[in-house]
């Protein structure tokens, strides 16, 4: 049977009824986003994805991106991951979800070390012109900690979900703190092998290090992810639009090969992911991502890999444990 067959036309409008919150989410001034932190990949399975996975996240790491995906998480799952950036920034994240109530709660943490940088303080003898070092170093980080629930409805063919950050932005000797929340939506039809999503994310603002304001980068995603056998395989593919404050609109899609599908937990599986992403301030990246993932006993080792126009490319590694 397709899997066009039997989605409800409910699903065609939700794209038109999010419309209005697409362009709520991009209204903002130039410079105005603060957290970094929140717009980073929250993991190696949608870092390559090209971070499109409002529809296809059904795991912890969902608590980053659609809390109503928390709903199809294992019972018991952890994940862990990291990658250096740039000029030795770190990236960290970690999330893990169990099985609480009729729902999914998923917890998570993100981390960014933006590493040391020399102080340094106008010269009087060059007239302020030049700067001179005080021996000192600044450093930099933002830390995000999320907690979040997931709960499926109507026999679960719509999942709705919840969650609220607690961002930390460090800045040298001074910091500050906010609170953001995360709603979400998950429907299901066709025999669960057509998901359309919604996510309103970082909804909070807060003041930045020193007198300037920054608000949190506001974002709605709109999604639709197809499930489809293919002989020994399953393939999942997805399509999402983003609009985020100060980055405009984000095209991006994903396309997931797990082989063999559905195999116990002692045969080794192999996953192959590859994604697109393109728009708003993705100029510097190039659009394509990838990355694979070995499965055995319920442990998988995850590795994503993206490039950028005159920074190279990053290289994104991790390790998951879910329990049915």
């Amino acid at each position: 049977m397709s899997v066009w067959r039997g989605v409800p036309t409910a699903f065609v409008a939700l794209a038109a009824t999010l419309a209005p919150a697409a362009l709520w989410a991009a209204q903002a001034g130039p410079g105005t986003t603060g957290a970094a932190v929140l717009a980073l990949p929250g993991g190696t399975r949608p870092a390559a994805l090209g971070d499109a996975y409002a529809a296809l996240g059904d795991d912890e790491i969902a608590v980053f991106y659609n809390p109503a995906g928390l709903a199809s998480a294992p019972a018991l799952a952890v994940n862990v991951s990291y990658e250096v950036y740039f000029l030795d920034i770190g990236l960290a994240a970690a999330a893990a979800a169990c099985a609480l109530g009729p729902g999914r709660a998923g917890i998570g943490l993100r981390y960014a070390d933006y590493g040391e940088i020399t102080e340094l303080v106008p010269d009087a003898a060059f007239g302020g012109q030049r700067g001179r070092a005080t021996g000192q170093t600044l450093s930099a980080s933002d830390l995000a900690f999320t907690g979040g629930y997931g709960l499926p409805l109507w026999r679960g063919r719509l999942a709705i979900g919840a969650s609220t950050t607690l961002v930390h932005v460090q800045l040298a000797e001074t910091s500050s703190s906010s609170v953001a929340a995360d709603v979400g939506l998950q429907a299901r039809a066709a025999g669960d092998r057509v998901t359309a999503a919604v996510a309103i994310q970082h909804l909070g603002s807060s003041p930045a290090p020193g007198e300037r304001v920054a608000v949190l980068p506001r974002t709605v995603r709109v999604a639709l992810a197809v499930r489809q056998p293919l002989g020994p395989a399953s393939v999942r593919a997805t399509a999402e639009a983003v609009a985020r404050r100060d980055a405009g609109a984000v095209a991006a899609g994903a396309i997931e090969v797990e082989l063999p599908a559905g195999a116990p937990p002692a045969t080794p599986a192999v996953v192959l992911r590859g994604g697109f992403r393109r728009g708003g301030e993705e100029t510097v990246r190039r659009p394509l991502s990838a990355g694979a993932a070995v499965r055995v006993f319920g442990t998988s080792v995850e590795y994503a890999y993206r490039a950028f126009d005159l920074l190279g490319a990053t290289h994104r590694l991790g390790i998951r444990w879910a329990r049915r």
